[in-house]
């Protein structure tokens, strides 16, 4: 993440919506990473990098009602009279995000938080009195499930335990939790169809709003899991560009001896198919397999040197190769048939043949060795 990147036009012309994704993400990004990442992390960003930031969310506050839309927001878009699922997504969620910073630096950073009174507590207040406008909840079928997320959202900030230490923030927003709580105990259990939450998310919601956000164990887990997923993801990438790397050269070189052996079969077997070549006196592609091939190469030893080769990142447990090889085989059975097929028809030896080899699937046996399906087309 870089810290150092902030939204050089805020708020945002309200037809782009990617830059609006991209604003709303990077505020609830920065405040997943000031919460739950470790302050040695290589994520974590140092004072100086949150003390900038922080000043761009003091500036960047909307400080001027617009029609019945007050004041307070941090809503992305230009023109704040947009449609209510639109309103959750790109007004709301993003002054959750940030008064849930402005309120972490009150609480983990009071050196820096004294430095910027009285702007910050007013900033906050603000904020909050926005935020009362739907009582948390989102919009539609969404929304018991974006007020669980709200609740998340302000939990890594701390505001629901700062709401109730100081008397400024609870005049503004203690009526508030009251009521979602209220709210996740008696209606939320009786939703039906769409409108269905876990029960234990709202039992996680339910402590976070009577003072657990304070309490990392609590807060930070569904953080570092997601993280844990995303970084899975990355990784899996990776090992599966690299796997394909040492898989390929000698993948190739077996199809082509392969076919090269059998170039009379091959060369027959295109002949009996070419005349499907007319089809009202235009041509289209046709294609005919030949018989499955063996590759002396076990896709297993390869996905083991990719895996060797690619650093864990962090905030993913050890994992064993093979589950990451249970993970990848799926993507090499999808990938490999076009990476082979391309490396054949760049063989030499074809040429001059008025066909073209390709490889139009792959398998693998139990001991992980590659089978080939090839063929020729025209």
């Amino acid at each position: 993440m870089d810290w150092n990147w902030l939204p050089t036009s805020f708020p945002v012309p309200t037809d782009d919506i990617s830059q609006q994704y991209e604003v709303r993400d990077a505020l609830t990004q920065r405040l997943e990473v000031l919460r739950c990442a470790p302050a040695r992390s290589i994520d974590h960003p140092s004072l100086t990098q949150i003390e900038g930031f922080i000043g761009w969310l003091l500036k960047s506050q909307r400080t001027v009602r617009q029609g019945h839309i007050p004041s307070g927001s941090w809503g992305i878009p230009e023109d704040l009279a947009i449609e209510s699922d639109a309103f959750v997504d790109f007004v709301l969620k993003p002054t959750y995000a940030a008064v849930a910073c402005l309120c972490l630096v009150r609480k983990d950073f009071p050196a820096l938080a004294e430095s910027l009174q009285p702007s910050l507590d007013r900033a906050i207040a603000d904020g909050l009195r926005f935020s009362r406008l739907k009582n948390l909840r989102g919009h539609g079928y969404d929304a018991n499930d974006e007020c669980l997320d709200a609740v998340r959202l302000l939990g890594l900030g701390k505001v629901f335990s700062l709401t109730r230490d100081e008397e400024r923030f609870s005049q503004v927003f203690a009526d508030v939790i009251d009521t979602v709580e209220r709210d996740i105990l008696e209606h939320m259990p009786k939703a039906c169809d769409w409108s269905r939450t876990g029960g234990l998310e709202r039992q996680h919601a339910v402590r976070v709003l009577r003072g657990g956000d304070t309490n990392d164990a609590i807060v930070a887990p569904p953080v570092h899991a997601k993280w844990a997923s995303e970084n899975f993801a990355v990784y899996l990438k990776v090992v599966l560009r690299n796997s394909i790397q040492y898989i390929t050269p000698p993948a190739i070189e077996t199809a082509a001896t392969e076919m090269i052996s059998r170039l009379d079969e091959a060369r027959t077997h295109f002949e009996e198919i070419k005349p499907k070549y007319a089809v009202f006196g235009s041509r289209r592609s046709v294609k005919g397999e030949l018989q499955d091939t063996v590759a002396e190469l076990n896709v297993r030893f390869a996905i083991d040197l990719a895996i060797g080769e690619t650093r864990i990142p962090e905030w993913l447990a050890p994992i064993s190769n093979r589950l990451v090889e249970r993970r990848l085989i799926p993507h090499l059975r999808d990938t490999l048939p076009d990476v082979l097929t391309n490396g054949l028809c760049d063989h030499p030896y074809f040429g001059s043949e008025a066909f073209s080899p390709y490889v139009s699937s792959v398998s693998f046996d139990e001991d992980g060795y590659l089978y080939m399906a090839l063929g020729v087309m025209g």
